[in-house]
């Protein structure tokens, strides 16, 4: 065969391969993406469904969080899913990575470059709410994305902007109340104003938190 016969039919293949290693690995991505998603829904859902929920997380940890992070910089709809995920799971990464801090910035610090870089500020302001969580009874000089979070506002004219404002206003509140600068009486009555802002799911979310807070009381 002519050798540059062979050379076309060796790039050819190689290109191929390429194409079906790098669909399989999008494919992965989105399995345990999906899984991972599911994971977080049984783990709101209550407390009774929780354990099975970390255990199946602990499983293939390391896949999950390979897929979260490596999910956010694809492109199309993987990426969305991983946004989504992220955003929604806070308190579920927070709970199963609470000694594994490294971890947990590590995927939200990798998912906040890709959102930033694509200039995506919806995408990235509700991360760094989501991030926010796991620092709202730190104290101010510890938690570095709290003092983001005070720093920067969302604007609340459409119902998803409304939607992280209500979030970014509770956290903000959790966090002023465990560090002296908000009473309770006071924060009972920021918790109902924020309630304002989101949305029937977001106040079943906190809800759920206030549950599982009395119940570990």
């Amino acid at each position: 065969m002519h050798k540059l016969l062979q050379s076309f039919g060796s790039e050819k293949g190689e290109n191929e391969m390429n194409e079906v290693f790098r669909n399989a690995k999008t494919r992965f991505e989105e399995y345990y993406i999906f899984k991972f998603s599911k994971l977080n829904e049984k783990f709101l859902s209550g407390k009774s469904k929780s354990m099975s929920a970390f255990i199946a997380f602990y499983k293939d940890k390391d896949r999950f969080v390979s897929s979260l992070i490596e999910g956010c910089s694809e492109s199309g709809t993987t990426s969305d899913r991983a946004f989504d995920a992220l955003m929604n799971a806070e308190l579920f990464l927070d709970t199963l990575l609470w000694s594994d801090r490294i971890t947990f910035d590590k995927i939200y610090d990798s998912a906040l470059r890709e959102a930033q870089q694509r200039g995506n500020n919806t995408v990235y302001q509700q991360l760094v709410v989501a991030k926010a969580f796991s620092e709202v009874t730190w104290g101010t000089a510890e938690g570095k994305t709290m003092q983001t979070l005070a720093e920067t506002g969302t604007s609340a004219s459409s119902d998803r902007g409304k939607s992280i404002e209500g979030k970014r206003a509770c956290y903000l509140g959790i966090h002023q109340l465990v560090s002296g600068k908000l009473n309770l009486c006071s924060w009972r009555d920021f918790a109902r104003e924020c309630f304002c802002f989101g949305s029937e799911s977001r106040e079943r979310e906190w809800r759920n938190r206030e549950r599982i807070g009395e119940e570990s009381s």
